[in-house]
């Protein structure tokens, strides 16, 4: 299996990458690994809540032109601050994870989405999405 360093990944210069030169007599030398552009959402956001209420975030996680889901870590901000987190497992979470945000002070906050990547799948960020808390 080769690996990438993360940096590589997530400032999106490897598409394809093959394997090195030809390992020592019986020896298995993988072949291509092909490294997946990927596109993080969030797909639902409890919008308003009370600030009794700690807000659900949906996150989706898809790799464009893969026939499986992916695996890594979603991250989430709020306000750039980091606000929680959630392992993807593969075929086990079909790309997509729940996670429940701290209650939070009333007003409007912003709230991103960050897949961190591995070795066949870049990193990708959601767009800002706003998130009301009421009194």
């Amino acid at each position: 299996m080769i690996r990438l360093p993360l940096l590589l990944l997530s400032a999106g210069l490897a598409s394809t990458l093959v394997a090195g030169p030809a390992g020592p007599a019986g020896s298995v030398v993988p072949g291509p690994v092909t490294v997946y552009d990927s596109t993080t959402r969030i797909t639902h956001l409890d919008n308003p809540v009370s600030r009794h209420e700690r807000a659900r975030v949906t996150v989706t996680v898809t790799l464009d032109g893969a026939d499986y889901y992916p695996t890594g870590e979603i991250r989430l901000t709020v306000d750039g601050k980091p606000a929680g987190y959630r392992d993807l497992r593969g075929s086990q979470d079909e790309g997509t994870r729940v996670i429940r945000l701290d209650r939070l002070a009333p007003g409007v906050h912003l709230v991103k989405a960050s897949f961190g990547g591995n070795y066949d799948a870049t990193s990708s960020s959601s767009g800002v999405k706003r998130l009301r808390v009421e009194r």
